[in-house]
């Protein structure tokens, strides 16, 4: 039997039974290698090609796009520039104004049209099945024309120039008043004003009350409103349509009951005014009348205290009661110019200052309300000076009697010592009352006495003062004398004789002599 084997280290391949297998690898010539690498190098050149095509055509795409977008830039920033020049002080394409295109219109035919709006244009009112015609201005309607057109002429300096399309409102106020008073005239038989309620002051009570509203008949305050607005959006509107009904007051009873409250606190606070040593306290009905009660442009009631309102109180009631009268001062003089006696000493009259520095502090205690206590600044005034020149009585004019004498003149109440013809002092007393009149002429000095009591009766009038001093008696019960009993000095109030203040009557008593003259006239 055969068997097959491998002997251990044979190479495969070989042939079993001893034959060699021959593996023929054939060599490339070198033709064949030339024109492999030429092919090579043409695929390599063509690769090539197409990438630096490919590299060109994206370059030449940059290119145009950046000079599109560089066209666009130059285009846009023209835009502005030229916007700017063609409408300088003029209105933008698109632009309106209260609903009318008003582009290309210059600031001056825009005012133009405002005013021919507000003063020209009729709109036809209808409340209910009544109708009437009025302009805007006649409705109580003013427009700020600069302001209204502004947003127009408010141009920015690039390209957003040329894409501001604005559209713009008339800008104004509404006088409520005029509008009412034009309805009320228009439509009486829808138009009943309501009454406001109020506040006012009572005197009886010395407090503020309230004045109850009335409700009306009309247009509500936002039909109003709403003509108002419909107007400024569209001021050459044709017709424009309300209706009437029942309208309240536009104050209530609630809103004047707070205002009142505030106004009765304030009439409560202590406010005095000092100057002169005197003061002036203000009473409820004073601060009353420097608050102001009026209606704000929101339809509200408001009460005030205007610094105009508190100078004008200062100056016509507080200034009167506080000021001090000028007196002039009276002297009595000699013929040389020497003041023998002062008759009245006087003043200047003094009148308040700066009043309105002194209103400040009063409106602001009013408007916190608290107490105040303020010391007023006042002017003095010259004082004048009215002079008197002694003149020798008619009784001794022709013969005046030497050495010392006294002088008694009832009219003037006074007692001049006189040296000769020189009138050396002056005193005031007190002479005979018209019951018991001091008799003229001329007497001599009979008696002194430094104290005795003074006693007598005129009639049922009977008198006795002990202890009266400086006694110089010159015709009969008639004489000088101290009178400690009144100080009436410079009336005539006595019995009859001449009262003197002790201080005089001492000087008279040294003066006169017995047998010196006293000239009674």
């Amino acid at each position: 039997m055969a068997r097959e084997d491998t002997p251990a280290g044979r190479a495969p391949g070989r042939a079993v039974g001893g034959t060699r297998a021959l593996t023929t690898k054939r060599r490339e010539t070198r033709k064949e290698r030339q024109e492999r690498l030429a092919m090579y190098a043409a695929a390599q050149s063509a690769n090539s090609r197409r990438k630096e095509n490919r590299r060109r055509r994206q370059l030449q795409t940059v290119f145009r796009v950046s000079l599109i977008l560089w066209g666009v830039v130059l285009i846009v920033g023209l835009i502005g520039p030229v916007m700017q020049i063609i409408y300088t002080d003029k209105a933008l394409p698109g632009a309106t104004l209260g609903g009318v295109p008003v582009y290309g219109w210059s600031k001056e035919e825009l005012l133009a049209f405002i005013e021919e709006a507000m003063n020209t244009n009729v709109i036809n009112v209808i409340i209910d099945d009544t109708a009437a015609s009025a302009t805007p201005s006649e409705l109580g309607i003013s427009v700020n024309a600069e302001k209204s057109i502004a947003p127009l002429m408010d141009h920015a300096p690039w390209w957003p120039l040329a894409l501001s399309h604005r559209n713009a409102e008339l800008q104004g106020q509404l006088d409520r008043s005029v509008l009412d008073s034009w309805l009320a005239k228009k439509f009486p038989r829808q138009m009943t004003t309501p009454v406001n309620a109020w506040v006012v002051f009572d005197p009886e009570s010395e407090n503020f009350v309230i004045r109850e509203s009335v409700p009306g008949l009309g247009v509500s305050p936002q039909d109003k409103q709403q003509l108002f607005h419909t107007i400024l959006a569209n001021p050459t509107i044709a017709t424009v349509t309300m209706t009437s009904g029942p309208v309240d007051a536009e104050i209530t009873d609630d809103e004047a009951g707070a205002t009142r409250d505030y106004l009765n606190d304030r009439i409560a606070l202590d406010i005095s005014l000092h100057g002169n040593g005197l003061t002036y306290t203000l009473t409820h009905a004073d601060i009353a009348s420097l608050a102001t009660v009026s209606t704000t442009p929101a339809g509200t009631l408001a009460a005030s205290f205007q610094t105009a309102t508190v100078v004008a109180f200062l100056q016509r009631s507080v200034a009167p009661a506080l000021n001090a009268d000028a007196i002039p001062r009276l002297v009595f003089e000699a013929p040389d110019g020497t003041v023998l006696y002062v008759e009245q000493e006087g003043h200047g009259g003094t009148s308040l200052a700066d009043p309105e520095s002194a209103a400040i502090p009063i409106v602001a205690s009013l408007v916190d309300g608290t107490d105040v206590s303020l010391d007023l600044t006042f002017t003095q005034g010259l004082m004048e000076t009215i002079s008197t020149t002694y003149v020798l009585p008619e009784a001794v004019s022709n013969a005046v009697p030497d050495g010392h004498w006294a002088d008694v003149d009832l009219a003037r109440q006074t007692v001049t010592l006189m040296d000769g013809g020189t009138p050396t002092r002056t005193f005031t007393m007190s002479s005979g009352s018209p019951d018991h009149p001091t008799p003229t002429g001329i007497y001599p000095v009979y008696q002194k006495v430094p104290s005795q009591t003074v006693a007598g009766c005129v009639g049922y009038d009977c008198y006795s003062f002990p202890d009266v001093r400086w006694c110089t008696w010159f015709n009969g019960n008639y004489g000088f004398h101290t009178a400690y009993w009144h100080e009436d000095f410079g009336k005539p109030v006595s019995h009859g004789c001449l009262n003197l203040r002790e201080a005089d009557a001492r000087k008279v008593y040294d003066w006169l002599e017995k047998g010196d003259e006293v000239v009674v006239h």
